[in-house]
């Protein structure tokens, strides 16, 4: 808008200019006209003198002459009248134009200093730009660092987790050797304690030549032991 109008104030300043030159054209031709006016009332004057010393025989010459010259007097009286109003008018026009040409200068200066202000204004948000660029390069350049150190994070945490994995297996496959040689440890003790029984039913009953003793003795039966339960691949002690 602000381009527009500065144009639009050239092409007035370049009307004015075009229309003063034109006014300056139009009176020089005024004066012109008023010069050969005044040379023609010269030359009506020096014909004027000279007809009146030729008046005596040149009399009726004379007043048709004289006529003419009246007629083309008041003609060029009248053409003078009209050429000093055109004149005024073109002086008035001439003011006008000098009074318009002064405000088209005056609002090119404001239109300026609006351009200068526009500018700054352009100016500093540039700076606001590039501050804000130099932010989201900082912001990127900090998330891209993130993003590398969350990848090296996953990364560790997938070795620790497959680590892990490893260690929970082994561990699992320990726990199940360690249940396989409870369960065998366990079938020894039963049939140790059943063995036990055997030999002390034999015994009180004299079977197989064994000597039952004197007096009666009660031998507590073994308490059968329970085996280890497995949970989630872990030892668990049965209460």
């Amino acid at each position: 808008t602000a381009d527009i109008q500065l144009l639009s104030a050239g092409l007035e300043q370049e009307n004015f200019g075009f229309k003063v030159s034109q006014l300056e054209r139009q009176h020089a031709e005024v004066v012109a006209n008023l010069q050969r006016t005044m040379d023609t009332l010269t030359k009506t004057d020096h014909t004027l003198a000279r007809l009146g010393d030729e008046f005596v025989g040149n009399k009726l010459t004379v007043q048709s002459i004289l006529q003419d010259l009246g007629v083309k007097t008041a003609d060029n009286m009248n053409s003078i009248s009209e050429l000093a109003k055109a004149q005024q008018r073109h002086g008035d026009v001439l003011k006008d134009t000098v009074w318009r040409a002064d405000k088209a200068a005056r609002d090119h200066k404001r239109l300026y200093e609006q351009q200068a202000v526009a500018e700054q204004e352009i100016a500093g948000i540039q700076g606001v730009n590039k501050t804000t660029a130099e932010k989201l390069d900082s912001h990127a350049q900090e998330h891209s660092r993130t993003r590398s150190d969350l990848a090296s994070l996953n990364k560790e945490a997938d070795l620790g987790l497959t680590q892990l994995r490893g260690d929970l297996g082994a561990a699992s496959a320990t726990l199940s050797k360690l249940s396989n040689r409870f369960e065998s440890c366990n079938h020894n003790i039963q049939g140790v304690g059943k063995g036990l029984q055997d030999v002390h039913k034999h015994t009180l009953s004299g079977e197989h030549n064994m000597l039952s003793p004197k007096s009666a003795r009660t031998i507590t039966p073994l308490r059968k032991p329970r085996a280890p339960s497995v949970n989630a691949g872990l030892l668990q002690p049965q209460m």
